[in-house]
Protein backbone atom coordinates (compact mmCIF):
# COMPACT_ATOMS: atom_id res chain seq x y z
CA UNK A 1 0.00 0.00 0.00
CA UNK A 2 0.63 4.00 -0.38
CA UNK A 3 2.14 5.52 2.83
CA UNK A 4 -0.71 8.47 3.30
CA UNK A 5 0.88 10.72 5.33
CA UNK A 6 3.86 11.27 3.15
CA UNK A 7 3.94 13.96 0.88
CA UNK A 8 6.72 12.44 -1.62
CA UNK A 9 5.30 8.73 -0.98
CA UNK A 10 5.11 6.42 -4.48
CA UNK A 11 2.83 4.13 -5.52
CA UNK A 12 4.35 0.60 -4.38
CA UNK A 13 1.33 -1.37 -5.50
CA UNK A 14 1.64 -2.08 -8.95
CA UNK A 15 4.50 -2.23 -12.18
CA UNK A 16 3.17 -0.69 -15.14
CA UNK A 17 3.45 -2.95 -18.18
CA UNK A 18 1.67 -1.62 -21.32
CA UNK A 19 -0.18 1.27 -22.62
CA UNK A 20 -2.07 0.98 -25.44
CA UNK A 21 -4.05 4.08 -27.37
CA UNK A 22 -7.25 2.67 -28.57
CA UNK A 23 -8.49 5.96 -29.52
CA UNK A 24 -10.35 9.81 -28.30
CA UNK A 25 -11.33 12.94 -29.32
CA UNK A 26 -9.56 15.93 -29.16
CA UNK A 27 -10.36 16.43 -25.64
CA UNK A 28 -9.63 12.87 -24.10
CA UNK A 29 -7.77 10.21 -25.31
CA UNK A 30 -8.20 6.58 -24.30
CA UNK A 31 -5.71 4.15 -22.79
CA UNK A 32 -5.57 0.60 -21.70
CA UNK A 33 -3.20 0.58 -19.32
CA UNK A 34 -1.68 -3.09 -17.97
CA UNK A 35 -0.28 -3.44 -14.94
CA UNK A 36 1.11 -6.05 -12.40
CA UNK A 37 -0.13 -5.99 -8.57
CA UNK A 38 2.95 -6.39 -6.07
CA UNK A 39 3.40 -8.69 -3.03
CA UNK A 40 1.46 -7.91 -0.87
CA UNK A 41 -1.27 -6.04 -2.49
CA UNK A 42 -4.77 -7.19 -2.96
CA UNK A 43 -7.54 -5.56 -4.68
CA UNK A 44 -11.28 -6.63 -3.29
CA UNK A 45 -14.38 -5.50 -5.28
CA UNK A 46 -14.67 -3.12 -7.97
CA UNK A 47 -11.51 -0.43 -8.05
CA UNK A 48 -13.43 2.83 -7.70
CA UNK A 49 -12.45 5.89 -10.39
CA UNK A 50 -9.49 7.52 -9.33
CA UNK A 51 -7.09 10.69 -11.26
CA UNK A 52 -3.95 11.57 -11.13
CA UNK A 53 -2.50 14.86 -12.10
CA UNK A 54 0.71 15.01 -14.88
CA UNK A 55 3.21 17.61 -14.65
CA UNK A 56 6.28 19.31 -15.54
CA UNK A 57 7.93 22.21 -13.82
CA UNK A 58 5.16 22.49 -12.18
CA UNK A 59 3.49 22.86 -15.64
CA UNK A 60 -0.22 20.90 -15.37
CA UNK A 61 -0.07 18.98 -18.50
CA UNK A 62 -3.28 16.60 -18.07
CA UNK A 63 -4.97 14.37 -16.05
CA UNK A 64 -5.39 11.00 -16.37
CA UNK A 65 -8.44 9.23 -14.81
CA UNK A 66 -9.20 5.75 -14.59
CA UNK A 67 -11.44 3.09 -13.48
CA UNK A 68 -11.76 -0.77 -13.17
CA UNK A 69 -14.47 -3.24 -11.87
CA UNK A 70 -12.67 -6.01 -10.96
CA UNK A 71 -13.34 -8.83 -8.33
CA UNK A 72 -10.75 -9.86 -5.59
CA UNK A 73 -7.18 -9.82 -7.46
CA UNK A 74 -4.01 -11.15 -5.56
CA UNK A 75 -0.44 -10.15 -5.99
CA UNK A 76 0.68 -10.86 -9.31
CA UNK A 77 -2.39 -10.36 -10.68
CA UNK A 78 -2.69 -8.39 -14.05
CA UNK A 79 -4.78 -5.77 -14.50
CA UNK A 80 -6.15 -3.66 -17.25
CA UNK A 81 -7.38 -0.23 -16.37
CA UNK A 82 -9.38 1.69 -19.04
CA UNK A 83 -7.36 5.26 -18.73
CA UNK A 84 -8.51 8.42 -19.99
CA UNK A 85 -5.96 11.58 -20.17
CA UNK A 86 -7.82 14.66 -20.59
CA UNK A 87 -5.54 18.12 -21.49
CA UNK A 88 -5.13 20.80 -19.34
CA UNK A 89 -2.99 23.29 -20.91
CA UNK A 90 -1.79 22.79 -24.98
CA UNK A 91 0.86 25.47 -24.29
CA UNK A 92 2.52 23.64 -21.06
CA UNK A 93 2.61 20.09 -23.59
CA UNK A 94 4.51 22.14 -26.18
CA UNK A 95 6.90 23.56 -23.40
CA UNK A 96 7.40 20.37 -22.29
CA UNK A 97 8.20 18.94 -25.77
CA UNK A 98 10.57 21.40 -26.51
CA UNK A 99 12.73 20.62 -23.71
CA UNK A 100 12.66 16.47 -24.46
CA UNK A 101 13.44 17.18 -28.05
CA UNK A 102 15.49 19.96 -27.13
CA UNK A 103 18.33 17.30 -25.23
CA UNK A 104 17.16 19.06 -22.02
CA UNK A 105 17.10 16.69 -18.61
CA UNK A 106 13.40 16.92 -18.31
CA UNK A 107 10.99 15.48 -15.21
CA UNK A 108 7.95 14.75 -15.47
CA UNK A 109 5.69 14.23 -11.96
CA UNK A 110 2.99 12.65 -11.32
CA UNK A 111 0.66 12.90 -8.20
CA UNK A 112 -2.60 11.92 -7.23
CA UNK A 113 -4.79 14.21 -7.71
CA UNK A 114 -6.72 16.39 -5.16
CA UNK A 115 -10.41 14.59 -4.20
CA UNK A 116 -13.30 17.21 -5.22
CA UNK A 117 -13.98 17.61 -1.54
CA UNK A 118 -10.40 18.38 -0.91
CA UNK A 119 -10.10 21.27 -3.85
CA UNK A 120 -8.77 23.92 -3.19
CA UNK A 121 -9.20 27.70 -5.13
CA UNK A 122 -6.95 27.12 -8.47
CA UNK A 123 -6.87 23.35 -8.43
CA UNK A 124 -5.32 21.55 -11.15
CA UNK A 125 -8.82 19.55 -13.29
CA UNK A 126 -9.25 19.06 -17.20
CA UNK A 127 -12.69 20.91 -18.47
CA UNK A 128 -13.37 17.55 -19.75
CA UNK A 129 -12.84 15.11 -16.83
CA UNK A 130 -14.59 16.61 -13.55
CA UNK A 131 -12.99 15.35 -10.39
CA UNK A 132 -14.22 12.36 -8.47
CA UNK A 133 -14.31 11.96 -4.85
CA UNK A 134 -13.99 8.63 -2.87
CA UNK A 135 -11.81 7.28 -0.02
CA UNK A 136 -9.00 5.89 -3.14
CA UNK A 137 -8.64 9.60 -4.36
CA UNK A 138 -8.13 10.73 -0.91
CA UNK A 139 -5.22 8.45 -0.30
CA UNK A 140 -4.48 8.47 -3.93
CA UNK A 141 -4.03 12.40 -3.69
CA UNK A 142 -0.66 12.27 -1.32
CA UNK A 143 0.61 9.70 -3.85
CA UNK A 144 4.06 10.91 -6.17
CA UNK A 145 5.83 9.52 -8.67
CA UNK A 146 8.73 10.78 -11.27
CA UNK A 147 10.06 10.19 -14.82
CA UNK A 148 12.96 11.85 -15.92
CA UNK A 149 14.01 12.29 -19.65
CA UNK A 150 18.40 13.28 -19.52
CA UNK A 151 19.57 14.96 -22.03
CA UNK A 152 22.01 13.43 -25.08
CA UNK A 153 24.05 15.48 -26.93
CA UNK A 154 24.34 14.30 -30.41
CA UNK A 155 27.18 16.70 -31.74
CA UNK A 156 29.15 19.86 -30.56
CA UNK A 157 26.78 21.84 -31.84
CA UNK A 158 23.05 20.53 -31.67
CA UNK A 159 21.30 18.70 -28.77
CA UNK A 160 19.28 15.52 -30.15
CA UNK A 161 17.21 14.99 -27.25
CA UNK A 162 16.06 11.25 -27.19
CA UNK A 163 16.95 11.42 -30.83
CA UNK A 164 20.64 10.81 -31.23
CA UNK A 165 20.44 9.21 -34.75
CA UNK A 166 18.44 10.13 -37.59
CA UNK A 167 18.96 8.09 -41.48
CA UNK A 168 17.59 9.36 -44.39
CA UNK A 169 17.08 7.78 -47.70
CA UNK A 170 15.47 8.72 -50.73
CA UNK A 171 12.80 6.78 -52.24
CA UNK A 172 11.36 6.32 -55.82
CA UNK A 173 8.56 8.24 -57.07
CA UNK A 174 9.67 12.01 -56.73
CA UNK A 175 8.38 14.93 -59.39
CA UNK A 176 9.28 18.15 -59.26
CA UNK A 177 6.65 18.89 -56.29
CA UNK A 178 7.35 15.69 -54.46
CA UNK A 179 10.02 14.72 -52.74
CA UNK A 180 9.66 10.78 -51.05
CA UNK A 181 11.91 10.21 -48.18
CA UNK A 182 12.50 6.62 -45.57
CA UNK A 183 13.10 8.39 -42.15
CA UNK A 184 14.70 6.22 -39.34
CA UNK A 185 14.60 7.48 -35.83
CA UNK A 186 17.25 5.60 -33.31
CA UNK A 187 15.25 6.42 -29.80
CA UNK A 188 17.09 5.30 -26.45
CA UNK A 189 14.44 5.91 -23.66
CA UNK A 190 15.73 6.50 -20.34
CA UNK A 191 16.14 3.85 -17.44
CA UNK A 192 13.17 4.84 -15.66
CA UNK A 193 10.38 3.70 -18.78
CA UNK A 194 10.34 0.02 -18.23
CA UNK A 195 7.40 0.00 -19.57
CA UNK A 196 5.56 -0.61 -23.30
CA UNK A 197 4.03 2.32 -25.24
CA UNK A 198 1.80 1.21 -28.21
CA UNK A 199 0.25 4.45 -30.57
CA UNK A 200 -0.95 3.18 -33.64
CA UNK A 201 -0.15 4.88 -36.49
CA UNK A 202 0.90 8.69 -37.14
CA UNK A 203 -0.26 10.58 -39.70
CA UNK A 204 1.35 14.01 -39.44
CA UNK A 205 1.15 17.44 -41.63
CA UNK A 206 4.19 20.09 -41.39
CA UNK A 207 3.73 23.82 -41.42
CA UNK A 208 6.51 26.22 -41.55
CA UNK A 209 6.14 29.69 -40.81
CA UNK A 210 3.42 31.69 -39.97
CA UNK A 211 1.42 30.57 -43.00
CA UNK A 212 1.68 26.86 -41.50
CA UNK A 213 0.83 26.00 -44.99
CA UNK A 214 1.77 22.18 -45.34
CA UNK A 215 5.30 21.29 -46.46
CA UNK A 216 6.04 18.02 -45.53
CA UNK A 217 3.46 14.63 -44.78
CA UNK A 218 4.99 12.25 -42.52
CA UNK A 219 3.30 8.70 -41.72
CA UNK A 220 4.48 6.22 -39.01
CA UNK A 221 2.24 2.75 -39.11
CA UNK A 222 1.70 0.68 -36.26
CA UNK A 223 3.80 2.58 -33.63
CA UNK A 224 5.31 0.75 -31.18
CA UNK A 225 7.73 2.08 -28.13
CA UNK A 226 9.80 -0.63 -25.71
CA UNK A 227 12.50 0.15 -23.39
CA UNK A 228 15.67 0.74 -24.59
CA UNK A 229 16.64 1.30 -27.81
CA UNK A 230 14.00 1.54 -30.65
CA UNK A 231 14.41 2.28 -34.13
CA UNK A 232 11.26 4.13 -35.60
CA UNK A 233 10.52 4.62 -39.19
CA UNK A 234 8.74 6.70 -41.03
CA UNK A 235 7.83 7.93 -44.55
CA UNK A 236 8.24 11.51 -45.04
CA UNK A 237 7.42 13.34 -48.10
CA UNK A 238 8.42 17.14 -49.14
CA UNK A 239 5.50 19.05 -50.82
CA UNK A 240 5.90 22.17 -52.70
CA UNK A 241 2.56 21.65 -53.90
CA UNK A 242 0.58 23.90 -51.34
CA UNK A 243 3.40 26.87 -50.81
CA UNK A 244 6.46 26.25 -52.48
CA UNK A 245 8.32 29.82 -50.87
CA UNK A 246 7.46 28.46 -47.27
CA UNK A 247 9.22 24.59 -48.07
CA UNK A 248 12.07 26.97 -49.88
CA UNK A 249 12.20 29.47 -46.55
CA UNK A 250 12.11 26.18 -44.13
CA UNK A 251 15.35 24.58 -46.26
CA UNK A 252 16.99 28.20 -46.40
CA UNK A 253 16.97 28.70 -42.80
CA UNK A 254 18.03 25.04 -41.79
CA UNK A 255 20.87 24.65 -44.36
CA UNK A 256 22.33 28.71 -43.34
CA UNK A 257 21.40 29.05 -40.07
CA UNK A 258 19.69 32.45 -41.05
CA UNK A 259 16.97 32.50 -38.52
CA UNK A 260 14.81 29.70 -36.32
CA UNK A 261 13.23 26.75 -37.63
CA UNK A 262 9.38 27.51 -36.51
CA UNK A 263 7.32 24.31 -37.29
CA UNK A 264 4.03 23.31 -37.00
CA UNK A 265 3.03 19.66 -36.37
CA UNK A 266 -0.33 18.89 -37.27
CA UNK A 267 -2.57 15.37 -37.29
CA UNK A 268 -3.97 12.30 -35.68
CA UNK A 269 -2.94 8.89 -33.72
CA UNK A 270 -4.58 6.35 -35.44
CA UNK A 271 -5.87 2.98 -34.57
CA UNK A 272 -7.16 0.28 -36.78
CA UNK A 273 -9.28 -2.17 -34.39
CA UNK A 274 -9.13 -5.90 -34.86
CA UNK A 275 -12.69 -6.20 -36.05
CA UNK A 276 -11.49 -3.81 -38.82
CA UNK A 277 -13.07 -0.69 -37.60
CA UNK A 278 -11.05 2.59 -37.00
CA UNK A 279 -10.83 3.43 -33.78
CA UNK A 280 -12.06 7.31 -33.38
CA UNK A 281 -8.34 9.19 -33.57
CA UNK A 282 -6.47 11.28 -30.97
CA UNK A 283 -5.76 14.81 -32.78
CA UNK A 284 -2.24 15.87 -32.06
CA UNK A 285 -1.12 19.79 -32.54
CA UNK A 286 2.29 20.77 -31.79
CA UNK A 287 4.41 23.88 -31.84
CA UNK A 288 8.03 24.57 -32.01
CA UNK A 289 11.01 26.17 -32.86
CA UNK A 290 14.67 24.97 -33.86
CA UNK A 291 17.51 27.73 -33.09
CA UNK A 292 19.70 29.44 -35.57
CA UNK A 293 22.09 27.08 -37.00
CA UNK A 294 19.80 24.16 -35.70
CA UNK A 295 21.82 21.74 -38.58
CA UNK A 296 25.30 23.00 -37.93
CA UNK A 297 28.41 23.58 -39.82
CA UNK A 298 28.06 20.28 -41.46
CA UNK A 299 24.07 21.53 -43.02
CA UNK A 300 25.84 24.69 -44.70
CA UNK A 301 25.81 24.79 -48.60
CA UNK A 302 28.50 27.42 -48.75
CA UNK A 303 31.43 25.90 -46.92
CA UNK A 304 34.51 28.17 -48.19
CA UNK A 305 35.25 30.87 -50.76
CA UNK A 306 38.62 31.52 -52.25
CA UNK A 307 39.39 34.85 -54.42
CA UNK A 308 42.36 34.17 -57.31
CA UNK A 309 43.88 36.57 -59.14
CA UNK A 310 42.95 39.69 -58.45
CA UNK A 311 43.85 42.04 -61.26
CA UNK A 312 43.27 45.70 -61.28
CA UNK A 313 44.47 47.80 -64.85
CA UNK A 314 46.93 50.26 -64.17
CA UNK A 315 46.86 53.62 -62.67
CA UNK A 316 47.49 55.06 -66.51
CA UNK A 317 43.75 53.31 -67.12
CA UNK A 318 42.18 55.01 -64.42
CA UNK A 319 43.47 58.26 -65.54
CA UNK A 320 41.45 57.58 -69.34
CA UNK A 321 38.69 56.36 -67.75
CA UNK A 322 39.50 52.40 -68.81
CA UNK A 323 40.22 50.58 -65.26
CA UNK A 324 39.25 47.02 -64.84
CA UNK A 325 39.42 44.49 -62.65
CA UNK A 326 38.91 40.88 -62.83
CA UNK A 327 39.25 37.67 -60.27
CA UNK A 328 39.01 34.44 -60.28
CA UNK A 329 36.63 32.58 -57.58
CA UNK A 330 36.55 28.79 -56.26
CA UNK A 331 33.59 28.04 -54.26
CA UNK A 332 33.39 24.84 -51.96
CA UNK A 333 30.08 23.56 -51.85
CA UNK A 334 29.11 21.24 -50.14
CA UNK A 335 26.07 18.80 -49.83
CA UNK A 336 24.41 18.80 -46.52
CA UNK A 337 21.89 15.63 -47.36
CA UNK A 338 22.70 12.02 -47.27
CA UNK A 339 22.10 11.42 -51.28
CA UNK A 340 23.68 12.91 -54.00
CA UNK A 341 22.13 16.82 -55.41
CA UNK A 342 22.69 18.38 -58.70
CA UNK A 343 23.54 21.82 -58.86
CA UNK A 344 21.24 23.39 -61.65
CA UNK A 345 22.66 27.21 -61.77
CA UNK A 346 23.83 29.64 -59.57
CA UNK A 347 23.94 33.26 -59.20
CA UNK A 348 25.38 36.23 -56.84
CA UNK A 349 26.18 39.84 -56.27
CA UNK A 350 29.88 40.38 -55.15
CA UNK A 351 30.42 43.47 -53.41
CA UNK A 352 32.94 45.18 -50.51
CA UNK A 353 33.32 47.43 -48.29
CA UNK A 354 35.32 50.65 -48.15
CA UNK A 355 34.79 51.36 -44.33
CA UNK A 356 37.71 54.09 -44.41
CA UNK A 357 37.33 55.46 -47.93
CA UNK A 358 40.29 56.93 -49.71
CA UNK A 359 42.76 59.91 -49.48
CA UNK A 360 42.60 62.18 -52.66
CA UNK A 361 44.98 64.97 -51.38
CA UNK A 362 46.03 66.50 -54.24
CA UNK A 363 44.29 65.02 -56.50
CA UNK A 364 41.79 67.63 -57.73
CA UNK A 365 40.02 65.31 -60.72
CA UNK A 366 38.81 63.29 -58.05
CA UNK A 367 37.24 65.87 -56.04
CA UNK A 368 34.41 64.38 -53.73
CA UNK A 369 35.64 61.40 -54.42
CA UNK A 370 36.02 58.30 -51.79
CA UNK A 371 34.61 59.14 -49.15
CA UNK A 372 33.41 55.99 -46.90
CA UNK A 373 30.95 53.71 -48.92
CA UNK A 374 29.28 50.40 -48.25
CA UNK A 375 28.29 48.02 -51.03
CA UNK A 376 30.79 48.71 -53.49
CA UNK A 377 29.46 46.69 -56.51
CA UNK A 378 32.63 44.04 -57.98
CA UNK A 379 29.89 42.36 -60.72
CA UNK A 380 28.18 39.30 -60.30
CA UNK A 381 28.01 35.53 -61.62
CA UNK A 382 25.52 34.01 -63.49
CA UNK A 383 26.19 30.43 -64.82
CA UNK A 384 22.63 29.26 -65.84
CA UNK A 385 23.92 25.70 -66.93
CA UNK A 386 26.38 24.10 -64.21
CA UNK A 387 24.84 21.01 -63.72
CA UNK A 388 27.19 19.54 -61.15
CA UNK A 389 26.36 16.80 -59.26
CA UNK A 390 27.34 17.24 -55.35
CA UNK A 391 27.79 14.04 -53.72
CA UNK A 392 26.83 13.86 -49.56
CA UNK A 393 29.08 15.76 -47.43
CA UNK A 394 31.70 16.13 -49.69
CA UNK A 395 32.69 20.01 -50.48
CA UNK A 396 33.20 19.99 -54.51
CA UNK A 397 35.05 23.16 -56.16
CA UNK A 398 33.27 24.73 -58.43
CA UNK A 399 35.59 27.79 -60.64
CA UNK A 400 33.79 30.91 -61.95
CA UNK A 401 35.99 33.92 -63.47
CA UNK A 402 34.39 37.40 -62.70
CA UNK A 403 34.68 40.64 -64.75
CA UNK A 404 34.11 43.79 -62.55
CA UNK A 405 31.79 46.86 -63.57
CA UNK A 406 30.96 50.36 -63.10
CA UNK A 407 28.28 51.31 -60.77
CA UNK A 408 27.72 55.12 -61.46
CA UNK A 409 30.11 56.40 -59.67
CA UNK A 410 32.79 57.69 -62.20
CA UNK A 411 32.67 54.21 -63.28
CA UNK A 412 35.91 52.11 -62.56
CA UNK A 413 37.97 54.38 -61.93
CA UNK A 414 36.58 55.06 -58.41
CA UNK A 415 35.69 51.47 -58.35
CA UNK A 416 39.05 50.49 -58.89
CA UNK A 417 40.69 53.37 -56.76
CA UNK A 418 38.77 51.93 -53.67
CA UNK A 419 39.71 48.27 -54.47
CA UNK A 420 43.22 49.16 -54.82
CA UNK A 421 43.30 50.96 -51.52
CA UNK A 422 41.38 48.12 -49.66
CA UNK A 423 43.47 45.37 -51.56
CA UNK A 424 46.84 46.11 -52.55
CA UNK A 425 47.81 49.20 -49.93
CA UNK A 426 45.42 48.49 -46.62
CA UNK A 427 45.51 44.72 -47.02
CA UNK A 428 41.46 44.81 -45.29
CA UNK A 429 39.24 43.84 -48.26
CA UNK A 430 36.87 41.97 -47.33
CA UNK A 431 34.11 40.63 -50.17
CA UNK A 432 30.20 40.41 -49.85
CA UNK A 433 28.23 37.48 -51.66
CA UNK A 434 24.75 38.70 -51.94
CA UNK A 435 21.21 37.78 -53.26
CA UNK A 436 22.78 34.23 -54.16
CA UNK A 437 20.64 31.55 -55.52
CA UNK A 438 21.38 28.10 -56.38
CA UNK A 439 18.97 25.87 -58.31
CA UNK A 440 18.84 22.25 -56.64
CA UNK A 441 17.70 18.87 -58.11
CA UNK A 442 17.14 15.81 -56.16
CA UNK A 443 15.87 12.92 -58.45
CA UNK A 444 13.12 15.04 -59.82
CA UNK A 445 12.09 17.49 -57.36
CA UNK A 446 13.47 20.77 -58.08
CA UNK A 447 14.40 23.60 -55.43
CA UNK A 448 16.27 26.70 -54.60
CA UNK A 449 18.34 27.29 -51.93
CA UNK A 450 19.14 31.28 -51.00
CA UNK A 451 22.76 31.99 -49.42
CA UNK A 452 24.83 34.82 -48.82
CA UNK A 453 28.80 34.65 -47.66
CA UNK A 454 29.71 37.88 -45.60
CA UNK A 455 33.13 39.44 -45.13
CA UNK A 456 35.16 36.91 -46.92
CA UNK A 457 38.72 38.54 -45.77
CA UNK A 458 41.12 38.49 -48.25
CA UNK A 459 44.70 38.60 -47.57
CA UNK A 460 47.14 39.10 -50.51
CA UNK A 461 50.08 38.35 -48.30
CA UNK A 462 49.48 34.94 -46.48
CA UNK A 463 45.70 33.99 -46.98
CA UNK A 464 45.03 30.22 -45.95
CA UNK A 465 43.26 28.65 -48.82
CA UNK A 466 40.16 26.89 -48.54
CA UNK A 467 41.60 23.72 -49.61
CA UNK A 468 44.11 23.65 -46.72
CA UNK A 469 40.71 25.01 -44.23
CA UNK A 470 39.30 21.70 -45.12
CA UNK A 471 41.31 19.77 -45.05
CA UNK A 472 41.26 18.17 -48.28
CA UNK A 473 43.57 16.33 -50.23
Amino acid sequence: GADADADDAAVPFATLNRIVLLGGEREVAHFDVNITLRDGVELRGPLPPMQAVVLHADDALGVVHFDHEASRLGPGSNITLRMLVGLVSQDAVERTLDSVLGGTSTRIDVRGAAASSQMAAGAVVSPALPPVDNVAQRVLSRARTAVTWGGEQVSDTVSGGIFPAIDIKLLDGSTRDTLPLAVELNITLPSSVTFVVDLGSLWIDVGYGNTEATIATLRMEDVLVVPGANTLRATVTGDARACRACLRRAVNDYTFGAAPLRVALTGELIRNLADGTRAAPVWLRYQFTLPEKAGGDDSSLMRCMDLEDIIISSWTSVLTGSCTVSFDIDAYLQNPLPFPITLRYLRYDASFDDASGVDVTGLSWLTGCCSPRLNVPLGNVNEPALNTVLLSKAPSKVAFHQAGYGDGESGWNVGCIRLAEEYQFANTLKIDIRNGVAGVRIANFDIAIDFEFLDLAIDKNSDVPCKQKLMLP
